[in-house]
C-alpha cells in the first residue's frame, strides 16, 4: 500500500521579556490539582529527566528542551491511538493506570488553570488541527481534542499557497510573531494532518538585574575553550541550597508563581553527568532543601537555538510500534488507514534567551506521522556549564529544562 503521511507540527512557545501589559479582568487562581492531577504532574517530570538523560548521553554541547511540548504533543496523538501504540505512549508519558478521562482532564486543567496562575506573567496555550480536504477524523479524536485539548478545527485545500499561510499566519499569531512559520516550503502532496500546540509566556524577573552591574568575564565552556560573556550581578535573597556536589539557586518571575532554577556544579563534578543521571526524585530532594538566603549571584546574559530529532530518543524510551507501519494503531485517527499510519519524525526546536529584565524562550516539536563577590555573601558565579528549568512553582510542572554548555561572543 502506498504510504499516506500525516505531519502533526506541535509548536509550543514560552516566552518571557520585561515589557508587557496585565490583563486587568484577570484573576489569580491556585493550581488546585486533584490526587489523580498530581500523579500525573510528578510523572510528567519523571519524563522530563528520562528525555533529559536520554539526550544528555548524545549531547557534549548546549541541550535546552521543553517536556510540557512533547508531552501535550503526545497527549493529542495519545487520543488517536488504540492498543499497543496507546499503551507505548502511556507508559513513555506515565500515563499508564490512568483513564482515558483523566489524562484529558489533567491536560485541560493545565491548559485552563496555567495561564491564570500569576497576574503578572502573560501565559497563553492554544491549539489546532488542520485538515486535508476530503480526509475524514474519527468524530470522538475531533471530540476529544477540541472539548480538553481546546483545539481549533480547520479544513483546507493543501494544494493552495492560500492554506499555507494561513497555517502559518495561526503559529505567528499565537507566539506573538516569535515564531513566523511552520512550513517552510509548501505542504507535500502525501501530508494529510497537521495538528498544532502553541504556548506564550512573558513575565519579568521578581528581582531584576541591573544593567549598570553587567560586565565583561569569563566562561569556561565544556569543551575546554574559554570565551567571554556577559555576565548580570546581583546580591539578593533567594531561594538557595548547595551541597558538596553543586549549588542551586531559584529566581522567581512576576508573582513567584513561576520560577527559573539554575543548577551549577562544584568543581570537579561534570555537567554531563549530572544531566545524564538526575532523575525526578533526586531533583525534587534538591528543592525540598533550598532555604531563602542572601547571595551573590552572578548569571549569564545569553541567547541560544536548540534542535534535535527525537525519533530515536523517544523508541530508546519504549514508544516503538507508533514508528513503525507494521505494529502502530491510529485507528482512533481514522478506523479504515488507522493501521497504516506511523510517526515517521519528531522534530523539536528551541530558543531561549536571558536578561536583566527576564527570560524568553520558544520551542516547536513537529510530529510527522505517515503510513509506513562579598566576604560575608554566599556567592554563586555561574562561570561554568550549568543546568536551569522554567517550572511552575507549587506542584513542580517544568516547562523548559535545559545544560548550558558553551556560551561566549
Amino acid at each position: 500500500m502506498k504510504n499516506i503521511l500525516i505531519s502533526i507540527p506541535l509548536l509550543m512557545t514560552i516566552l518571557m521579556s520585561c515589557d508587557f501589559s496585565t490583563n486587568p479582568d484577570k484573576k489569580e487562581v491556585d493550581l488546585n490539582l486533584s490526587v489523580v492531577d498530581k500523579e500525573l504532574a510528578a510523572t510528567d517530570n519523571v519524563f522530563t529527566f528520562n528525555l533529559l538523560n536520554q539526550l544528555s548521553g548524545e549531547e557534549d554541547g548546549n541541550l535546552f528542551i521543553s517536556p510540557l511540548s512533547v508531552s501535550m504533543a503526545l497527549g493529542m496523538v495519545y487520543n488517536g491511538a488504540e492498543g499497543n501504540t496507546k499503551s507505548e505512549i502511556a507508559q513513555l508519558l506515565g500515563l499508564s493506570g490512568y483513564s482515558e478521562q483523566d489524562v484529558n482532564e489533567y491536560y485541560d486543567k493545565m491548559i485552563t488553570l496555567l495561564p491564570k496562575l500569576d497576574d503578572k506573567v502573560k501565559f497563553e496555550i492554544a491549539n489546532s488541527i488542520w485538515i486535508r480536504e476530503g480526509f475524514t477524523l474519527e468524530k470522538e479524536f475531533v471530540d476529544l481534542n477540541t472539548e480538553y485539548f481546546h483545539a481549533e478545527i480547520g479544513n483546507l485545500d493543501f494544494t493552495k499557497q492560500e492554506s499555507v499561510d494561513i497555517i502559518n499566519d495561526w503559529v505567528a499569531d499565537a507566539t506573538n510573531n516569535k515564531i513566523k512559520k511552520i512550513i517552510e516550503d509548501g505542504i507535500p502532496s502525501d501530508v494529510i494532518m497537521y495538528l498544532i500546540n502553541a504556548l506564550y509566556f512573558k513575565g519579568d524577573w521578581t528581582s531584576k538585574f541591573k544593567k549598570s552591574n553587567t560586565y565583561d568575564e569569563t566562561f569556561y565552556c565544556l569543551n575546554g575553550t574559554n570565551k567571554t560573556i556577559d555576565m548580570m550581578f546581583q546580591t539578593e535573597d533567594f531561594q538557595y541550597m548547595e551541597n558538596d556536589q553543586l549549588q542551586l539557586i531559584d529566581l522567581a518571575y512576576g508573582d513567584e508563581k513561576f520560577s527559573m532554577t539554575v543548577i551549577l556544579p562544584k568543581e570537579g563534578q561534570n555537567i554531563n553527568e549530572l544531566s545524564k543521571s538526575l532523575t525526578s526524585d533526586q531533583w525534587n530532594a534538591l528543592l525540598n532543601m533550598v532555604y531563602e538566603k542572601e547571595v551573590e549571584l552572578h548569571l549569564p546574559k545569553f541567547e541560544l537555538e536548540y534542535k534535535k530529532e527525537l525519533s530515536g530518543i523517544l523508541k530508546s524510551l519504549g514508544m516503538t510500534s507508533a514508528f513503525d507501519g507494521s505494529l502502530s494503531d491510529f485507528t482512533g485517527i481514522n478506523k479504515t488507514m488507522g493501521q497504516s499510519l506511523a510517526i515517521d519524525q519528531v522534530m523539536h526546536k528551541t530558543y531561549l534567551k536571558v536578561d536583566e529584565e527576564g527570560s524568553e524562550a520558544a520551542a516547536v516539536t513537529s510530529v510527522s506521522i505517515e503510513v509506513t563577590s562579598m566576604p560575608y555573601n554566599t556567592v554563586m558565579k555561574v562561570d561554568q556549564p550549568f543546568l536551569l528549568a522554567i517550572r511552575e512553582r507549587k506542584n513542580g510542572t517544568i516547562l523548559f529544562i535545559g545544560k548550558i554548555s558553551e556560551l561566549g561572543k
